[in-house]
């Protein structure tokens, strides 16, 4: 926004109001399009085995709250009797994480892949049982492959607080792994030992 302090002292009042709306314009124009920007912002997906590429797919970001929804959609929670409040107990990590690909594909890959019918007959045809969009994604993706697209979504913004960092400091504060020791985990160990710490922090923030 532009400062009165440091405009033409020879402009009159109108003109600087004049200016700093113009100014304010710029700025709105420039935050709109870096919306814009973010929203249409993917990265294209390669699934490659042995040299040989099977099928590609664009994903792009998800939200906070999507992300939040999701877990939640997922998680099994259970009632402290104690306390009277229900605290999360069990994330069901494949649902979870077959539903992030899922909502994070775009709409167009949706439906080539995930939603085409063809595909979930040839599947149910070699006898894997198929009843949603979920199911042909357990089916289609080896669990590296899946790993490494939830590292790319970085589904691993936290819903609770904080990032990457909050999860790595309670780590360390619980087990006494340091975060040079978590990173260099395998993707799949790793992801477990976020979503575990993830419910231990929903859990006991509820509590307080």
């Amino acid at each position: 926004m532009a400062n009165k302090d440091f405009m033409d002292p020879e402009l009159t009042e109108e003109e600087k109001r004049e200016t700093i709306l113009a100014n304010e314009d710029d700025y709105l124009e420039g935050l709109l399009a870096a919306a814009d920007n973010a929203a249409n912002d993917t990265k294209k997906i390669e699934i490659i085995r042995n040299e040989r590429k099977y099928f590609s797919f664009s994903i792009h970001s998800l939200t906070d709250e999507m992300l939040k929804d999701i877990r939640k959609k997922y998680t099994k929670y259970t009632k402290n009797r104690r306390q009277g409040i229900r605290v999360a107990d069990e994330l069901d990590m494949p649902k979870y994480r077959a539903s992030v690909i899922y909502n994070s594909t775009t709409e167009e890959d949706k439906a080539k892949l995930w939603d085409n019918p063809d595909v979930k007959k040839g599947l149910e045809a070699k006898g894997i049982c198929i009843i949603n969009a979920l199911d042909v994604i357990d089916a289609v993706l080896l669990p590296g492959e899946k790993d490494r697209i939830m590292e790319i979504i970085d589904c691993k913004k936290l819903i609770m607080a904080g990032g990457k960092s909050t999860l790595l400091h309670h780590i360390f504060q619980r087990q006494g792994l340091l975060p040079s020791e978590v990173m260099s985990l395998p993707s799949g160990e790793r992801a477990f030992l976020f979503a575990s710490t993830r419910l231990w922090i929903e859990a006991n923030t509820k509590k307080g």
